[in-house]
């Protein structure tokens, strides 16, 4: 059984997490599949969506926005290839990981590190096929 200072705690992160998180994604690891051996070759299986708070809609902020920089290019504007994305500070995560949003397969470029004060988790993403020379 919960307490209310518990239950109060609980409703202010999930108020913060759907104020400051709007956005949903899936995080698809690349490493942990079950490797079975059929006829001496190796197969494995795709590793399950990383889970957060029990599912595996996690939520996050996808910044598009710096992706355009007319300043830089005398009011042309131009995309670019990298994202920014905020994840909450405790989320599973690593560097190898492919992020699944609306559909749409992305790479992680850079991942930050976990800080003392941080209340969630930065990283730079590209598109993956479209984007990604791999």
């Amino acid at each position: 059984m919960r307490s209310g200072i518990e239950k109060a705690f609980a409703l202010g992160q999930a108020k913060v997490l759907s104020n400051l998180l709007p956005d949903i994604c899936q995080i698809q690891p690349t490493k942990g599949g079950v490797v079975t051996y059929q006829n001496g070759i190796p197969q494995s299986t795709v590793p399950s969506l990383r889970s957060y708070n029990g599912s595996t809609d996690i939520p996050c902020r996808v910044d598009i926005s710096r992706a355009f920089r007319p300043v830089e290019l005398k009011q042309e504007a131009t995309e670019t290839v990298e994202y920014n994305l905020e994840l909450p500070f405790d989320i599973e995560i690593e560097t190898d990981d492919k992020i699944i949003i609306d559909g749409t397969n992305y790479i992680i470029r850079k991942l930050s590190t976990d800080g003392a004060y941080d209340v969630s988790r930065q990283a730079i993403i590209s598109r993956l096929g479209k984007d990604v020379i791999t």
